[in-house]
């Protein structure tokens, strides 16, 4: 029997009676990265260390590749690599011998261990600060050395919570390529505030507000439920036949012109598909218009997460 990487089924948590998670579910499969969002105090944290085994749920149940983490604990725990927002690094350790240290507490066979710190290493490129105590590190390399000892066990899931804060754009954008790398081997869940970060990364995502799941699908059919997008386009020589050319296709909901003091034409579309952009740009073209701005502007799950809280606080 073929299990999901990752099954949450009805997560709960009560705090003193009070719930402040209540009725999550989704499941993953190993490829597959999902994305947890929500705003602060949402309960993503909470929900974060209950699929890792941190937090015991009040209800519900979390398997792991088929082993129960609340009955079968030992074996589901060695497949999860857990990388909390705040990584727990031992500043005065150097980096391998604190990778050699997590993998004996994963419960790798000590004749497995050099290997798989070596592996561990390579994969997060660290080679080069191997021999380095970490507190002399930056902060990305101490993230990247916090996801070399989530991933030293070999884990079928990973979970990352809030991975990229507190690194700069570029150290931002070097973590975000070494989670799309790590996508192949493991099933990820990320905990995030960018959601520009996790529309791009994420295969699947769960929209939590004040503890409950708002909703849940792949990143493709949430992002259907969007209003449409815009194609605005700037051009000299725009003639009728070109606006009606634009109008007429199937794809456009609207269209809105505006002649411009400067001989110039601005063309705004509501368009269905995101191809368009290029299309209109080759109409232009050969109608001998010279285009001289084309953008392309699709609302993001940005957009769908705000509509969803509108909602939510409305009710």
């Amino acid at each position: 029997m073929t299990h999901p990487a990752l099954d949450a089924v009805g997560l709960e948590k009560r705090y003193r009676g009070r719930a402040v998670v209540a009725g999550v579910s989704f499941a993953l499969g190993r490829g597959e990265v999902l994305g947890l969002i929500g705003p602060n105090g949402a309960g993503k944290t909470t929900t974060i260390r209950m699929i890792s085994g941190a937090t015991r749920p009040s209800a519900g149940r979390v398997t792991i590749d088929g082993h129960d983490l609340a009955t079968d604990a030992i074996e589901a725990r060695r497949r999860i690599g857990y990388l909390p927002e705040h990584a727990p690094l031992y500043d005065e350790m150097r980096v391998s011998d604190y990778l050699r240290l997590r993998a004996r507490l994963k419960g790798v066979a000590r004749a497995d261990v050099h290997a798989r710190v070596d592996g561990a290493l390579e994969r997060l490129d660290l080679g080069g600060v191997r021999r380095r105590v970490i507190g002399e590190l930056s902060k990305g390399f101490r993230q990247r050395v916090g996801l070399a000892a989530a991933i030293v066990g070999r884990p079928v899931v990973l979970v990352l919570d809030e991975p990229t804060v507190g690194l700069d754009p570029a150290q931002g954008r070097q973590f975000r390529a070494l989670i799309d790398e790590l996508r192949a081997d493991h099933a990820i869940v990320i905990s995030s505030h960018a959601l520009v970060e996790l529309e791009r990364l994420a295969d699947r995502v769960v929209f939590i507000a004040n503890g409950r799941q708002l909703v849940a699908g792949t990143t493709a059919a949430l992002r259907a439920r969007l209003p449409v997008g815009r194609v605005v386009m700037r051009a000299l020589g725009v003639t009728d036949a070109l606006v009606a050319e634009l109008d007429d296709d199937a794809r456009v909901v609207a269209c809105a012109v505006e002649r411009g003091a400067d001989g110039s034409t601005s063309v705004a579309l509501s368009v269905r598909d995101d191809d368009v952009q290029s299309w209109v740009g080759a109409r232009a073209f050969a109608h001998g218009a010279t285009v001289v701005e084309l953008v392309a502007e699709r609302p993001g799950l940005e957009a769908l997460f705000h509509e969803l809280l509108e909602t939510d606080g409305a009710r």
